[in-house]
């Protein structure tokens, strides 16, 4: 596990299985770290509204590392979201929203995640090197998606 998706272990991109396992999402971690709480929900749900309103706009104006990011985000703050794998990640924690400041964000983050590994006729899928790490980051996926699921009021 671990591979990264162009089949090179080592290789920068993607480096876990996890929704934060890559550059691009530790790049956007590390910019909501450097806002202020209020500006990081902001920055979170416009990510996270792109990907729902308008996916056309995944690869122009955001990737899908950023969507997963900013939902992985959203999963911190809400209940459940402690037992995921990844919780504990000092970016993630560097990152995060307050408790109760994501309230009413699972159902556009559930969204925007269906809409950003869809993206490119579900390239984010099948662009897994090994089977081994396809099926580890569709677990962590899962997971991902069952806490927003549970939050989406």
């Amino acid at each position: 596990m671990g591979e990264s998706r162009n089949g090179a272990a080592g290789d920068m991109g993607t480096w876990g299985v996890s929704p934060i396992g890559s550059d691009s999402a530790m790049d956007f971690l590390d910019l909501l770290a450097e806002l202020p709480e209020g500006d990081r929900r902001t920055r979170v749900v416009d990510v996270l509204t792109i990907a729902d309103q308008r996916p056309e706009a995944i690869m122009r104006e955001i990737v899908p590392e950023e969507v997963l990011a900013a939902a992985a985000v959203v999963a911190g703050a809400l209940p459940g979201g402690e037992a995921l794998p990844w919780a504990g990640d000092d970016a993630l924690a560097g990152a995060g929203l307050a408790a109760g400041s994501a309230a009413g964000l699972g159902a556009v983050a559930v969204r925007a995640v269906r809409a950003a590994v869809s993206h490119g006729g579900g390239w984010w899928e099948a662009s897994w090197v090994s089977e081994e790490d396809r099926v580890a980051a569709r677990e962590s996926l899962d997971g991902l998606v069952q806490v927003l699921e549970r939050n989406r009021n």
